[in-house]
Formats: C-alpha cells, sequence, structure tokens
C-alpha cells in the first residue's frame, strides 16, 4: 500500500513519469538505467512488500499508524540505517550498490523499524545485535533465501549468509553487531528448516516466523 510508505530522493527531485495504459492492460516503469530513479523506485516497491510482511504478522503496530519515511540515494558509500524514524539509503560507489535497489537490504531496514515498533514496553529491548539478527533473518524469511544482501558488494556473493556450513553458536563467535546477530539469525533459519521438514512449507513458514515475532516482542538480548 503507498500510503505506508514515503519515498524521497535527496540528491533531487522525486521521480516522476507518464505512462499510457490501456484497458485491461499493464504499464511498466523501468529505470533500470537510471540509478536515482531506480533507487526511488525500488526502496517503494521492497518497502511497500516488507512492511505487508510486517504488517501480517504483527497487525495494529504503531508501525502502521502513518506512512515511514525512506531517504535514498544519500551521498555515502557502502550502507543503510534505520534511526528510528525514516530508513536510508546510500548511493552506488566504486565498491559497493546503491543501497536502496537491494531488495534484501530495504527488508533488513524495515526489519529494524519492525523490531523498534514491536517491542513490548518494560519487557523486550531493541538491542543491537539482536536487531541486527532479527532483520537478517526477516530479509530472508520473505525471499526465502538466507543468502542475505547478494550484490552489496557488487559481486554474487552475499553480505551475511545465515545458513552457513558451520554454526555460529554463543558466546564463541561473538563479535560486532553484525557478525554476533548471526548467531540468532542462524537459529531461526535452522528452526525454519525444521519446521518446514515437519510441517510443510507454508505451515512451517508461519510457525516459525510467530515465533520469532512473539520473540523480537519479548527478547532482551540473544540468550
Amino acid at each position: 500500500r503507498g500510503d505506508e510508505l514515503t519515498v524521497t530522493n535527496v540528491a533531487g527531485p522525486d521521480a516522476t513519469t507518464l505512462l499510457s495504459l490501456p484497458d485491461g492492460g499493464v504499464a511498466l516503469w523501468d529505470a533500470a538505467r537510471a540509478e536515482l530513479v531506480d533507487a526511488q523506485l525500488s526502496a517503494f516497491v521492497h518497502g511497500g512488500r516488507a512492511l505487508a510482511y510486517a504488517r501480517a504478522l504483527g497487525p495494529g503496530l504503531s508501525l502502521f499508524d502513518q506512512p515511514l519515511v525512506a531517504n535514498v540515494n544519500l551521498d555515502l558509500e557502502c550502507n543503510a540505517y534505520y534511526d528510528g524514524s525514516s530508513i536510508n539509503f546510500y548511493l552506488s560507489s566504486q565498491d559497493c550498490s546503491n543501497t536502496a535497489r537491494l531488495a534484501d537490504i530495504v527488508f533488513h531496514e524495515i526489519g529494524h523499524a519492525f523490531h523498534g515498533a514491536a517491542v513490548i514496553a518494560g519487557v523486550g529491548e531493541a538491542e543491537r545485535a539482536l536487531g541486527e539478527g532479527l532483520s537478517d533473518y526477516f530479509a530472508a524469511t520473505i525471499t526465502g533465501d538466507p543468502a542475505v544482501g547478494v550484490g552489496f558488494y557488487k559481486t554474487s556473493a552475499p553480505l551475511r549468509q545465515i545458513d552457513p556450513t558451520g554454526e555460529r553458536v554463543w558466546p564463541d563467535d561473538i563479535g560486532g553487531p553484525h557478525g554476533t546477530g548471526r548467531i540468532i539469525s542462524g537459529a531461526l533459519w535452522d528452526l525454519r528448516k525444521l519446521l518446514v521438514a515437519e510441517h510443510g512449507a507454508v505451515a512451517g513458514v508461519t510457525l516459525t516466523d510467530h515465533l520469532f515475532y512473539q520473540a523480537m516482542r519479548r527478547s532482551v538480548d540473544i540468550p
């Protein structure tokens, strides 16, 4: 739903176009060759998809009371962030892609907003490493792919793999918020695989996502 996300282009004018739509037909707005425009379209499309997923898990959260702001094309590189009121994405560079053009990164940042809104006051806490891991799982469960952020460094390698060959465990693999976060994201992905094997794809994912959401509301840290 368009009323859930407002996209702002900090590098210039907001994107506009004029499309011809035949009766019963389809109109395609393709800006793949125009980074500044495509970043706006991608943030809007992927952001809307992530918000719809979050709304299905946690209807009635304050996150959905007003449109979430997405600022795109910031004149920085190799990052994106949620600041408590908006999600923010950087321009491309020699080393990194424009982060608004990567669905996983948009999903991840909305995961932070979802986490912040979902926490039960006085019960849970949006602790940083926990939040990074939960947001990675959120991105991965939307796509069904544990390879999060493929293309971030303009390669086919993921930014983070939450289903690695060697499992990360607490406390042996503590190391920075994103590294430590892979302990909980990996545990959630393993749970997802087990429940899918036991209950089937639809029921298994639904159950895991429900447990993820309820844990997100109540957890103060990864342990």
